[in-house]
């Protein structure tokens, strides 16, 4: 007997896996995060972008953008877009680059790759010569996720640490 022959799919897999990706980044930090954040009164970030630019106007950028760390159970946890909305739009007609942090993925906190989305931003915003836009809703830095499992991330506070003042109180504070 001849096998039965499996329907083409019309969808690709892996354009299929994007389209899920995409969705996922869509629905922020989830419902229930959604839903505090509605019983507050706040808008969520897209809609304050949404609600800041002209009608359509808005291209996101790095909206499949997922934090790389993986201490702390990062490494299990998908954070849409890693907490910051970025992009390009039109106020009044005029080009604009903004961001928006989302408190519903990690109370907005600054990730590496939510402050890499955020520079790229502001860099298309110097080379095209147009204002950058900050709508923040942070809890501040995620300061317990440095790094990719790297001594190298920490670079930066062992250069800063080995600075020599010059006065006495200068960086004082800073070699506890």
């Amino acid at each position: 007997m001849e096998e039965a022959k499996k329907p083409k799919q019309l969808v690709p897999a892996k354009t299929r896996d994007l389209i899920e990706r995409r969705n996922r980044a869509m629905e922020a930090g989830g419902p229930e995060k959604v839903s505090r954040q509605r019983r507050k009164g706040k808008m969520l970030a897209r809609e304050r972008i949404e609600f800041l630019l002209d009608e359509d106007s808005f291209e996101e950028m790095g909206l499949l953008v997922e934090t790389r760390a993986v201490d702390f159970g990062l490494a299990d946890e998908k954070l849409p877009g890693d907490g910051v909305v970025a992009g390009f739009g039109r106020i009044h007609g005029r080009g604009v680059c903004v961001y928006a942090q989302d408190f519903t993925v990690k109370g907005g906190t600054l990730g590496l790759a939510h402050a890499r989305k955020i520079c790229s931003v502001m860099d298309l915003g110097l080379k095209a010569k147009v204002p950058v836009i900050g709508l923040c809703d942070s809890g501040g830095a995620r300061l317990r996720a440095p790094s990719l499992r790297s001594r190298r991330s920490w670079a930066p506070a062992r250069a800063a640490r080995s600075i020599r003042p010059r006065s006495p109180t200068s960086f004082s504070w800073w070699r506890a």
